[in-house]
Formats: structure tokens, sequence, C-alpha cells
């Protein structure tokens, strides 16, 4: 989850697509990636 959420703040392509991934890294982080 960590690595998710420092992939989240390193940058964020849309805000779309950074609730996605938000939602990816909730869920399973590492795991959806």
């Amino acid at each position: 989850a960590q690595g998710g959420m420092v992939i989240l703040t390193t940058h964020q392509p849309l805000p779309g697509a950074a609730d996605t991934v938000r939602r990816l890294a909730l869920t399973g982080g590492e795991a959806g990636l």
C-alpha cells in the first residue's frame, strides 16, 4: 500500500486517474498494479 501511495504522491497524471489509483491502493495497492 505504501508503494502505491508513494507513486500517487510522486506524480499525478490526471485527477480522475489519481482517484482510480487511490481506490486501487486502498483495495490492494501493489496487487492492483
